[in-house]
């Protein structure tokens, strides 16, 4: 048995009294190549409807014997969510690893297999067309309008906030800890600065991550001090020391506080959801998936799995097998074929465009960036 992610390059129409199939894209375990794999389903089987919710360009995770598919689950949401790791049936699928449960210990998932390269492959670049199309959509929203109310609204919180009160109600302490005492080796300490806003008014506050980094709430080792045989002693005036530099340091904070600062750091950080599946698909290797719907059929466009009402298993089975001998390598310029149409790349006119800047005489480029 083998274990298989893949796409969904035929769904099936779900006709009565018929076998009903779904063709699936994914890798060939013997040679690393794409293939063709089919689920045949009975006539008027019981389907479950997240296996009817497979639509062209689906993920899937399938167990199967050479092109015939035996168990098939629906994974899109792996590809979507964005989740690392998805329990199904018997199996905990991590990308792109498989773990299958011990049938002894039910909470236990044993190792059972990784995907083939050509996989890899092709997920990956499944994954950055979501990412890419996520980006197409986000960036709709991002109007001149939107923006002014971004930026309003971001500058209305901004201004509820009152620098030099925070900096006066922050508890700020010291205290030492972890002694190592030893006799005839150096004695030591580690100095811990508390700051927090414990039993203050602004207890329950969320600070933004602009003002964690003026204010830095929390406890911070300041490091290992040497204090031979003195070590107490030296502690304690360290603890003294710091202490007295605390009206400094509240005044610091303070003088590096700035409000445009600030308010750009909360504008960026709201922009970057618009950016951020950009950001995800630059960090994926490999091209973006273009599955072309054929318009009259639900299938990829140019591969044809004629599935006719009066077909049996067999015949279902006996096309896949003659789709898969057109791409093995004696026909190789056809598997080449094959991923020059379900692969593409983003150019950066494409990107632009995308962006902010459609039909901008300032794009003279067409260079191509494998994204």
């Amino acid at each position: 048995m083998e274990y298989h992610y893949g796409v969904c390059v035929q769904e099936s129409t779900w006709v009565k009294d018929r076998y009903n199939s779904i063709v699936i894209l994914a890798g060939d375990s013997n040679d690393n190549e794409l293939a063709f794999f089919v689920k045949i389903f009975n006539i008027n089987e019981e389907v479950d409807n997240s296996i009817k919710d497979i639509k062209l360009g689906s993920a899937v995770f399938f167990t199967s014997e050479k092109e015939c598919i035996i168990d098939l689950y629906n994974v899109d949401r792996m590809f979507n969510s964005g989740c690392s790791s998805l329990n199904i049936g018997n199996f905990m699928l991590e990308k792109y690893l498989i773990r299958i449960q011990d049938k002894e210990r039910p909470n236990v998932y044993l190792y059972a297999d990784k995907i083939n390269e050509a996989e890899i492959e092709l997920m990956n670049a499944l994954q950055k067309k979501r990412l890419f199309d996520s980006f197409s959509n986000s960036v709709k929203e991002l109007t001149a309008e939107n923006l002014q109310q971004i930026i309003n609204k971001e500058k209305e919180d901004v201004e509820k906030y009152d620098i030099e009160d925070l900096v006066n109600v922050i508890n700020i302490s010291y205290h030492a800890r972890n002694f190592y005492e030893k006799t005839d080796s150096p004695e030591s300490y580690n100095l811990y600065e508390e700051r927090s806003f414990v039993n203050t008014k602004y207890e329950s506050c969320k600070f933004d991550g602009y003002l964690r980094q003026i204010l830095k709430p929390g406890s911070w080792d300041l490091g290992e001090k040497e204090g031979w045989v003195y070590a107490r002693e030296e502690a304690k005036e360290d603890v003294e020391y710091n202490t007295s530099s605390i009206p400094f340091i509240k005044k610091n904070m303070i003088r590096t506080y700035s409000r445009d600062e600030h308010l750009s750091f909360r504008v960026r950080l709201k922009l970057s959801q618009y950016l951020s599946p950009l950001f995800s698909m630059l960090t994926i290797p490999g091209y973006v998936l273009d599955l072309k719907k054929d318009h009259l059929w639900h299938r990829v466009e140019g591969y044809y799995f004629s599935f006719c009402l009066g077909d049996t298993k067999e015949s279902i089975i006996s096309g896949i097998r003659n789709k898969n001998h057109d791409l093995r390598p004696f026909y190789e310029k056809r598997h080449d074929k094959l991923k020059r149409e379900i692969y593409k790349t983003i150019s950066y006119h494409e990107l632009l465009n995308e962006w902010c800047i459609p039909f901008s005489s300032y794009i003279l480029s067409n260079n191509y960036v494998y994204l």
